[in-house]
């Protein structure tokens, strides 16, 4: 799988994630609910969010490499 394709399997996972558990919130919405947000799908978009970051460099890293070795 190439980088571009990685960073869109993320995306499109975390946009799931937040589409399904907005569906949930309509019918869970208590001081467990708020705390599995906060704790779980919000830092499951924080640690995509970094992992997209990293992709992008690696992304950034072999392209040098690319153009480097081809001088």
């Amino acid at each position: 799988m190439s980088v571009q394709g990685s960073k869109a399997t993320i995306q499109l996972a975390v946009k799931e994630v937040r589409t399904k558990w907005s569906r949930t919130r309509e019918e869970w919405n208590d001081s467990v609910s708020r705390s599995l947000e906060v704790n779980v799908v919000d830092s499951l978009e924080d640690r995509a969010r970094m992992a997209i970051l990293a992709l992008e460099k690696m992304q950034e890293t072999l392209q040098r490499m690319r153009r480097e070795c081809s001088e």
